[in-house]
């Protein structure tokens, strides 16, 4: 019997990670990508112990070109959301890597060991709390605090009714009162922060030049300042990867790359800045700096490999 074709590629489909892609309902998303739709394969991840490692993401028929790997960060690269179907013990290492990753991740894995429920409900409850600090920002720290503590009780109660309830519903109380707690403490954080001086936010952060943990650090690199080259981490006024640019505005600095070149200018001759940026040229050679124009954004490994070696190529 013949294969049945593969469909071509939807120009607006979506890249998909399929983690558990050798077994029974891999396949079959495999064979129902084959048919077309929004999304297309991307990565497919097996164990690092499957014969099938480097073979086609597909067992049978036309080939989809993508081989199967072990290596979750590699699978992802690229991708806008992850499927599992693979066990539940492998759960928790899948669920790390797509929040490493900024990955969306749709669990279809059952028969989760001790290891993988505590996991998904500690990332549930960090995603709460960081949640929470921004609704409180929209809704009113003080209204917000006062239903999740309202919440608090009724899970708290519920939870110390569970042992009526079978394994799954005690658990899933659990992780409802466990991501409460979280945002509820983010939340009253928060609100201390916001509530506090001015001149009080951040105490824990440098908050002026010279106020650094490691002492001795910036005097050594001002020391060195013209051979001290620093690239941007805030490419057209967001962050590459993480909060920085958050934190930078919550710290009341200018979430861009002359807001952080004021914070390197007393330290760093060189600063690297994104042709995204180009535009600030001017203002942070005014700080007594040589800026260089370099593609910063990194997707790929060459791109890597073509910053460092730009880098390495400057003249200081």
């Amino acid at each position: 019997m013949g294969s049945k074709p593969h469909a071509p590629q939807q120009p607006n489909s979506q890249p998909l990670v399929i983690f558990g892609i050798t077994g029974r309902m891999g396949q079959s998303l495999v064979a129902v990508l084959r048919e077309g739709s929004a999304f297309h394969l991307q990565g497919a991840v097996a164990s690092a112990d499957s014969v099938r490692l480097g073979g086609d993401a597909a067992a049978e028929g036309e080939a989809t070109g993508v081989k199967i790997t072990a290596d979750c960060t590699a699978a992802l690269k690229g991708s806008v959301v992850a499927v599992d179907f693979s066990v539940g013990s492998a759960v928790a290492a899948h669920a790390r890597a797509c929040s490493e990753a900024g990955v969306p991740l749709l669990i279809g894995a059952t028969a989760f060991d001790a290891a993988a429920t505590a996991a998904l409900i500690s990332l549930g409850g960090i995603a709460s709390s960081i949640g929470c600090n921004e609704f409180a920002k929209r809704l009113g720290r003080l209204n917000l605090i006062v239903a999740i503590m309202a919440a608090g009780l009724i899970f708290g109660i519920s939870t110390g009714i569970s042992w009526r309830l079978t394994l799954w519903p005690s658990i899933a109380l659990l992780a409802f009162y466990y991501a409460n707690s979280m945002a509820d403490a983010g939340a009253l954080a928060a609100g201390i922060v916001a509530a506090a001086a001015p001149e009080q936010h951040g105490r824990g952060q440098p908050r002026r030049a010279g106020e650094h943990a490691v002492r001795g650090v910036r005097e050594v690199l001002r020391a060195r300042k013209k051979s001290v080259i620093s690239v941007c981490p805030i490419v057209g006024g967001k962050s590459l990867k993480g909060p920085s640019d958050k934190m930078l505005a919550e710290l009341g600095y200018e979430p861009s790359a002359l807001g952080v070149a004021r914070l390197y200018a007393d330290f760093s001759g060189t600063f690297v800045i994104d042709p995204a940026d180009k535009k600030q040229t001017i203002s942070i050679r005014k700080l007594g700096m040589k800026v260089e124009v370099i593609p910063t954004v990194m997707t790929t490994r060459a791109q890597k490999h073509e910053l460092a070696r730009a880098l390495l190529a400057l003249k200081i």
